[in-house]
């Protein structure tokens, strides 16, 4: 009963998300030759074109990423993903908060990896063919090292730590968990702008 209902919800959001964003790309071609009265001042037809158009490029990326997010979704559980990262990770450390760490590490990699093609073509593909793009190759590498690098500075940790209270803290984990991750939003909100944002 719970995979059938597992499958029905995903399959829900994921045809809403697509039918937002047909809604979404319709609204703005019915609208694409009209500038908004409020800006015809300010905006050429030109520029309100193309300001369509790059929208309903990025939308429709949207499409296949959410193709390949259900997808995915469906190998990790129905396709036995999990189990079999579940299995690898188990060889790698005893059972504890460093194997959850690391399985939860080796999802995110995998992921990483899968939107990889995505974040090129979104770059110089989309950003490029309308203007916006001014990253280089290597900029886009660097770009994700860095990406990487902070992700598992700042992700690592807040893992172990949950996974530690999920361990320790008995019933109320879950609203241990909650206040160690509202503590680390705040704590990112407000050192993003300053040390994050610049690199």
């Amino acid at each position: 009963t719970f995979a059938v209902v597992f499958l029905a919800a995903l399959l829900l959001a994921t045809a809403t998300k697509l039918w937002l964003g047909m809604r979404h790309v319709g609204h703005i071609l019915r609208h694409r030759e009209n500038v908004p009265a409020e800006f015809s001042s300010e905006i050429t037809l030109d520029a309100h074109r193309r300001a369509a158009d790059y929208s309903c490029a990025k939308t429709r990326l949207g499409f296949a990423t959410a193709l390949i997010e259900c997808a995915l979704i469906l190998v990790l559980t129905y396709g036995g993903g999990l189990q079999w990262m579940h299995e690898t990770t188990s060889g790698w450390f005893p059972p504890g908060v460093a194997r959850g760490v690391a399985l939860l590490v080796l999802l995110g990699a995998i992921s990483s990896m899968l939107d990889l093609p995505f974040a090129c073509y979104r770059t110089f593909g989309i950003e490029q063919r309308f203007g916006f793009n001014k990253m280089t190759p290597l900029m886009f590498v660097v770009d994700a090292v860095k990406n990487m690098a902070l992700a598992a500075v700042l992700g690592i940790p807040l893992i172990a730590c949950i996974l530690w209270v999920m361990e320790r803290a008995g019933d109320l984990w879950w609203f241990y968990a909650w206040l160690i991750w509202v503590a680390f939003n705040l704590v990112i909100l407000t050192v993003y702008p300053v040390w994050i944002a610049p690199l």
